[in-house]
């Protein structure tokens, strides 16, 4: 039994509630607007939530009308729990490593906070089956863990493991100037968000959103907790 298949049950309870719905639409939002922008009908874009966990994000799209998606995880009782609470939704148990699809089949892809859970090779061979399994000119958006901020950085790698079940300070993060070095996606743009910590008490939740909103449209940004990188899939990778 794998480590997620292990806490699926208690998955949701390690962070609050009003954090959870902050960074979920912190992180789906500029995928949406970036989709949204392609001028592309929603229901005609076949979609991938790579590592879908509990569904969350799988069925934010779904709600958005983004109605062909799938959600794919390898934890089977995190599925289990995801099909019972949303069962409108496509989801699928695999391995990223080797995904269980046919190339080229996927307008786009997405993974949130799922990288820094595997191995460096992993990883590559991760970017290798999203290259495989994205059409041309299809797009994937890489979530994760931004630690350019010094402090944060010693906060993931020492305190968190020991505050949250999830994480065991064994992770192989993700730097974003190490990107280009995984894949042969083009790499679109990377974007820096969020200051608001995981353990923030609901009451002063509203005056740290704010402050949050300023820090983000100043050069301070790009020591967000999260980034966002978007790939896109050109015609020359075929060659």
């Amino acid at each position: 039994m794998s480590h997620f298949d292990e806490i699926a049950e208690k998955y949701q309870e390690q962070i609050p509630e009003h954090i959870r719905r902050h960074y979920l639409g912190k992180k789906i939002k500029p995928i949406l607007s970036f989709l949204g922008s392609l001028g592309k009908r929603k229901h005609e874009l076949v979609g991938l939530d790579l590592g879908c966990g509990l569904g969350w994000y799988t069925q934010e799209c779904f709600l958005q009308g983004y109605s062909n998606i799938v959600g794919l995880d390898s934890s089977k009782n995190e599925i289990k729990i995801a099909r019972v609470t949303n069962p409108a939704l496509n989801l699928v148990i695999g391995t990223a490593e080797t995904l269980p699809f046919k190339g080229e089949i996927f307008d786009f892809v997405y993974s949130i906070n799922m990288f820094h859970h595997l191995s460096k090779d992993s990883q590559i061979s991760v970017f290798r089956e999203v290259e495989r399994i994205l059409g041309t000119e299809g797009y994937f958006f890489l979530h994760e863990i931004n630690l350019l901020n010094p402090l944060f950085g010693l906060y993931m790698r020492y305190i968190f493991p020991r505050r949250k079940e999830y994480d065991t300070g064994e992770e192989e993060w993700v730097p974003t100037n190490k990107l280009r070095d995984f894949t042969r996606l083009e790499l679109v743009r990377v974007e820096y968000f969020t200051f608001v910590p995981d353990f923030t008490p609901k009451c002063v939740f509203p005056m740290l959103r704010n402050i949050e909103s300023a820090l983000e449209n100043t050069p301070l940004r790009k020591y967000g907790i999260h980034y966002l990188a978007t790939f896109r899939k050109a015609r020359s990778i075929h060659e």
